[in-house]
């Protein structure tokens, strides 16, 4: 006895069925039906019953993924499945094409079944998308934003998106926080609150609830939605943390230490002042402005032929001068 190429690849795919080399046959689940139809591919032997000739293509049709609109903030998202000739199978609908056609899907699969041509619609399939194949997504508000920047982008690698009439899929950016950084505290011990605000949603401490990775439209472009920026998040916190601020338990800071606290006040508060918005408590304003900054001084002076003298000397903005 001796088999082919085609038979081999066959007698492989069966092999999760051992059934049906005890009985000749098998009563496979959709799971496994669908799997065996990737070995079948191609084959020349395959037949409904005795007579009817199956074929398994190993071509593969791009589904489509239609985006209309639903009211002033919704969307519908429907699958469609291109015939292998001509037109278009939309699953909810009841027409002459529908008769011919079978669809069988499931969490990441998807065959259809045309004049017993049996064709895969689409390859790896995002999982979880096949539900649409049931019936259409409808998302309203924020959901519908949400999934336009982080599902939309993640199914076109497997579908064809096309937008419907009058519907125009939005510009996805990461948007820009604005900073804000509370400060209380004493000479001694300085605590810290940094906030960031991303267009009119309500501040939020930097980082917290990272796993919200929440979405708005941006309120310069209607046709841009603008995702939470966690990076930029990040970068703030670092930029405290490399001043000697540390991080507690309740997702603020504190620095401690006089001389910290003066030093910060000298040389970095003047520089977060550019970047950030930084509010201090009537506490702190009071103490922060009996602390004059000191500015070094150097001159170099001529006392002979062969040497000089260099004088260092720190004076404050009221003219006093320590050397």
């Amino acid at each position: 006895f001796a088999v082919d190429d085609a038979d081999l690849v066959l007698i492989e795919g069966l092999r999760a069925s051992p059934a049906i080399f005890e009985s000749g046959m098998a009563i496979l689940s959709r799971d496994a039906f669908l799997r065996l139809l990737l070995a079948l591919q191609n084959h020349p032997r395959i037949t409904f019953g005795k007579a009817t000739r199956a074929t398994i293509s190993s071509a593969a049709l791009r589904p489509e993924l239609l985006v209309e609109s639903r009211g002033e903030r919704g969307i519908a998202v429907k699958c469609n499945f291109p015939l292998k000739r001509s037109g278009k199978i939309e699953h909810e609908d009841e027409d002459e094409d529908e008769e011919r056609v079978l669809i069988l899907w499931n969490a990441t699969e998807a065959w259809m079944l045309q004049n017993n041509e049996f064709v895969r619609c689409g390859e790896a399939l995002p999982a979880g998308s096949t539900q649409l194949i049931e019936r259409p997504l409808l998302l309203d508000g924020e959901r519908a934003l949400h999934f336009l920047a982080f599902d939309l982008p993640r199914l076109r690698d497997a579908f064809d998106v096309r937008a419907g009439e009058g519907v125009r899929l939005p510009e996805i950016a990461t948007a820009q926080p604005a900073f804000e950084l509370r400060l209380a505290g004493t000479l001694s011990s300085v605590t810290g609150e940094l906030m960031c605000s991303y267009g009119d949603r309500a501040p939020i401490k930097a980082l917290a609830k990272a796993q919200d990775q929440f979405v708005f439209g941006d309120p310069q472009n209607t046709d841009r939605v603008l995702m939470r920026n966690l990076d930029a998040e990040n970068t703030a916190i670092a930029r405290l943390e490399q001043i000697g601020f540390a991080r507690t338990d309740a997702g603020g800071f504190v620095l401690h230490g006089q001389p910290n606290v003066v030093r910060f006040f000298a040389a970095d508060y003047q520089r977060l002042q550019r970047d950030w918005k930084v509010s201090l408590t009537a506490q702190v304003e009071k103490w922060t402005g009996e602390i004059e900054r000191v500015t070094p001084k150097l001159e170099i002076v001529g006392s002979g032929q062969d040497w000089f003298e260099v004088r260092y000397s720190l004076t404050t903005p009221g003219g006093e001068v320590f050397s």
